[in-house]
């Protein structure tokens, strides 16, 4: 009986200790598995849902976020309430623990917008940016001066 314990605890220590049964980091090799999100800040613009941003129909808008992950990036989402409903419109990767990326937004119709990103770190950990616990928001206005 006890020479059976020992081969049990002879082959579960084998097991947990080969490398196809280990935990894999982004970097390939065993390690504890990352299950820390990025930290997602959206620089700009900032919450303008109580302000219009008068721009003529077919202007751009420049939107910046950022984010830091404890280990390594994958890659950014922008995602925005234009064409129906909130969703990924634009998709850049990226690499290192840091990054800050601007995305440049054409906007076709007048309406009440909101805006995030959306940051993926390599083991697929993933964060939408807040604030107050929430999308920032902005308006589009037809500039009075644009032609029709």
């Amino acid at each position: 009986m006890v020479s059976l314990i020992i081969i049990l605890l002879a082959i579960q220590v084998f097991y947990l200790n080969h490398p196809s049964n280990a935990a894999i980091s982004p970097g390939g090799s065993p390690g504890i598995q990352d299950l820390t999100p990025p930290i997602v800040i959206l620089n700009n613009p900032i919450d303008l849902s109580d302000n219009v941003v008068e721009l003529p129909l077919n202007s751009q808008l420049y939107f910046t976020c950022s984010a830091t992950d404890n280990l390594e990036l994958n890659k950014v989402e922008f995602w925005d309430t234009s064409f129906g409903g909130f969703s990924s419109k634009e998709t850049k990767f990226i690499s290192g623990p840091n990054a800050t990326i601007i995305f440049n937004k054409l906007f076709l119709q007048e309406g009440t917008y909101a805006w995030n990103c959306k940051f993926f770190d390599a083991s697929g950990n993933s964060q939408f940016g807040n604030v107050n616990g929430q999308s920032p928001g902005f308006k589009i206005k037809q500039d009075i001066s644009s032609p029709n």
